[in-house]
């Protein structure tokens, strides 16, 4: 998107999975799941967007994403996916 000679786009850090019943607080699961199908842990699939605003030479980022510090419980725990992580996407796009 381009507004007043500022660029603004997502850059992606990634996917992860957290509790739906978490996610959706007093939502009924009935409900939510009709819009996201939750794995055999009762976990969604959630992205890590990150706001991306760069104008002329200056860019700056709103998020900066989930870092890489993950032992293997916690990407075990996370299920965390990862084609490319927020500074390869960032080269490819700014």
């Amino acid at each position: 998107m381009e507004l007043n000679g500022y660029r603004i786009f997502l850059a992606n850090d990634g996917l992860f999975k957290l509790d739906g019943g978490a996610m959706f607080g007093v939502v009924p699961r009935p409900v939510w799941e009709r819009f996201f199908t939750p794995d055999e842990r009762n976990r969604i699939t959630l992205a890590t967007n990150v706001l991306v605003i760069k104008y002329g030479k200056y860019t700056a980022l709103v998020d900066l994403g989930m870092g890489d510090k993950f032992n293997e419980k916690q990407l075990s725990i996370y299920d965390i996916k990862r084609e490319k992580n927020l500074l390869e996407d960032l080269s490819s796009r700014v």
